[in-house]
């Protein structure tokens, strides 16, 4: 596939680098990033190797990870040699190492630490098709210079012929000048108005629509950061088996979610006796974040988890094993937010519930997630959101 920019990048970093990725497709330009490029029966290295070496733009998404990676650093060195330029796109407030900082010490980065990812995203695409732009010259057009006759002697002109010219130009200079009044003359502004019972002319106002005593649900709208794992159908979101090599995929909500709220999704699994339904809360937009709150429900094993940071057991908030017997592959679920308790529903029936800790974030996005070992496609649909208050 011909491409114009190769992404470099760890494989802890995918779900950013695939963002990456769909952004710049997004503005029409065409990548290469592995494993999605990499062609049936080809061997990795080689992919990598020729891919990198025929692209206009590598772009380098820079974090701890890819900074002490031996692939990725291989990877800019032979953009290098090969007088490609790089692009590095910093996620994390790291230094490159010595190896890395030989080949980019001299280039200027872009930084995408702090959230919105989507600003970040945007600066990162602009940059890019400013690169490519530099390599495409404009065409050169060769216009032929007029030939000028040999002077000749000119007779000269009458008295009266001048005099004439002189009347006709300032006639015409006249006639510009009051054109050029006119246009300086301000347009009559056509006035709305309203007439009253007392037929007295008034401005028409807009009218305030009260709110209602309860918030409104609104659809919640997500970004998928490919289509190899994920689809999209109006307002159904599905995601595949995430190979082992993947690890877990994750989708985001468009808006940045602030203070309490209640959140509904329904949730479709091939078989109703495997997978789960996984949700995070204020997530910063391209993983498991420090602060950020997961809420997991697992078919198969029948428990329903609230955990901080990651699903990995190092901050469970709630563990809860119990009885909840689903014999249908479709079920809603709903997580409140209130204050410092976060509640989590299955079909109306509260599954689990916990006090938020100190550290906890309320301000972020809403995530949709498929765990790499979770067997079984999974559908996510009619997501909405509403603001929570208590007594609602």
């Amino acid at each position: 596939m011909a491409h114009d920019v190769f992404v470099s990048y760890s494989s802890k970093d995918k779900a950013i680098a695939d963002a990456a990725c769909a952004k710049l497709e997004s503005q029409k330009v065409r990548c290469w990033i592995a494993p999605r490029d990499v062609p049936a029966g080809q061997s990795w290295a080689g992919a990598i190797v020729n891919a990198s070496r025929t692209s206009r733009v590598v772009v380098l998404v820079l974090s701890s990870d890819s900074n002490k990676s031996t692939q990725v650093v291989r990877e800019v060195e032979q953009a290098v040699e090969n007088a490609i330029p790089i692009l590095p796109f910093r996620i994390e407030n790291i230094e490159p190492s010595d190896e890395m900082r030989y080949f980019i010490k001299s280039i200027h980065w872009l930084d995408a630490m702090n959230p919105p990812m989507e600003r970040h995203l945007e600066k990162l695409a602009n940059s890019v098709q400013a690169l490519l732009a530099v390599g495409e010259e404009p065409a050169q057009i060769t216009v032929a210079a007029p030939s000028t006759p040999p002077a000749q002697k000119r007779r000269a002109m009458p008295i009266w012929a001048i005099l004439l010219l002189l009347v006709v130009g300032l006639a015409v200079i006249g006639g510009v000048s009051a054109w050029m009044l006119k246009q300086q003359e301000p347009e009559p502004v056509a006035v709305a108005t309203e007439i009253s019972a007392e037929n007295t002319a008034e401005p028409a106002l807009p009218v305030a629509t009260p709110s209602p005593g309860a918030a409104e649900w609104r659809p919640i709208n997500l970004v998928i950061p490919n289509e190899t794992l994920w689809s999209q159908d109006g307002d159904s979101y599905t995601v595949g088996k995430v190979p082992d090599s993947v690890g877990d995929s994750f989708a985001w909500s468009e808006e940045i979610i602030e203070g309490d709220f209640v959140f509904s999704a329904d949730v479709t699994n091939e078989q109703p006796d495997s997978g789960e339904a996984g949700f995070i809360v204020y997530g910063d937009g391209y993983g498991f974040s420090d602060g950020c709150l997961i809420f997991t429900y697992n078919y198969g094993a029948e428990f329903a988890l609230i955990s901080q940071d990651t699903i990995y057991g190092e901050t469970w908030l709630v563990f809860n094993e119990g009885d909840f017997d689903f014999n249908e592959p479709s079920h809603n679920f709903t997580i409140e937010i209130i204050g410092d308790l976060a509640n989590f529903y299955a079909d109306g029936k509260k599954v689990a519930s916990a006090f938020l800790p100190p550290d906890a974030k309320h301000l972020g996005r809403i995530g949709i997630y498929q765990h790499w070992e979770s067997p079984v496609s999974v559908t996510y649909s009619n997501l909405k959101i509403k603001t929570a208050n208590e007594g609602d």
